[in-house]
């Protein structure tokens, strides 16, 4: 009997998660991408990117700059996380700089700018680099993490914090009318006095049909974890503190209760000791992902810890 009922309430639960499920979408850069130098010269990606130093002391630095259609929200639903993916095809053995990871405002038309070029110290967060760019993340490109090769496929995304930085700054981009325009990512060299030659990453562009820049939005209801049906004695919560709370029927006690990054990356599992358990993980501000299993059975539903 209380193996039926478990299995009851496990579908009940399943349609609850399921009525306000995640909606996600991938994009993937237009044909012009392009790398940027510091002399303003424009160049269109063909078979990589470039963010490199050439031949010092003449120094030539370029930038690596993205465009990214923005989809259109689904009706009823905000943006509730992203992430950003990039795969490095070469590095060369003398690189000295790491790659930061910018946002640059959206445009009408596809098309980088001279004035999109930076290199320098990374800033976090909104008015930075150029002055209205976005700082999302430092060393997107890890001299350190990623080895030397000719060729690799070094595929690189975005960490926790910068997924939560991504969001803030798609959002804006939103806020300012960018529906069906380009917002723009750039990689910027953090050392602008490299002193070796040819130091370079060359990064898979837009036509890559394998290793292409991906840009996921993940759109859902940032309030729906308080519309969850209360009638079947579950309800699954990130309260003030940024800690899941999971009340649930007694069938459900000793469930395993799994919390991921919206790009997949375990951040803590617990088990269900009462029918009214607190999470001892307190997370961050962002869109996560719980899952809660038992006996084969497995839902999962997105949480917003604002």
């Amino acid at each position: 009997m209380k193996t039926i009922k478990l299995f009851f309430v496990a579908m009940l639960l399943f349609a609850g998660f399921n009525a306000v499920k995640a909606q996600t979408v991938e994009v993937k850069p237009d044909y012009f991408d392009a790398y940027v130098d510091q002399a303003g010269k424009v160049e269109p990606a063909l078979d990589m990117l470039l963010i490199s130093n050439i031949a010092p002391p003449a120094v030539n630095l370029n930038s690596i700059v993205m465009n990214f259609k923005m989809p259109a929200i689904p009706a009823g639903m905000s943006l509730v996380g992203a992430a950003f993916t990039a795969t490095v095809l070469r590095k060369d053995q003398w690189v000295s700089f790491n790659g930061d990871l910018y946002g640059i405002d959206f445009r009408a038309t596809d098309v980088a700018l001279a004035s999109d070029y930076f290199s320098g110290a990374f800033v976090a967060g909104p008015n930075v680099g150029n002055g209205s760019d976005w700082g999302i993340m430092d060393n997107f490109l890890d001299n350190a993490a990623i080895t030397f090769g000719n060729p690799i496929t070094s595929t690189q995304t975005t960490n926790e914090g910068a997924n939560t930085q991504l969001v803030n700054f798609l959002k804006q981009q939103y806020g300012n009318g960018a529906v069906n325009k380009y917002a723009f990512l750039r990689l910027s060299m953090d050392n602008v006095t490299p002193t070796t030659n040819w130091q370079r990453y060359a990064v898979a562009p837009g036509d890559n049909a394998t290793y292409y820049p991906r840009l996921t939005f993940i759109f859902g209801l940032p309030d729906a974890i308080s519309k969850v049906d209360q009638s079947n004695g579950i309800t699954i919560y990130a309260d003030r503190t940024g800690r899941v709370n999971a009340k649930v029927d007694a069938a459900l006690e000793n469930a395993t209760l799994a919390v991921y990054s919206v790009t997949g990356a375990k951040i803590s599992s617990e088990i269900l000791t009462s029918s009214n358990f607190i999470s001892t993980k307190k997370l961050n501000p962002g869109a996560y992902i719980v899952k809660l299993s038992n006996s084969g059975k497995e839902t999962s539903r997105s949480v917003l810890v604002k």
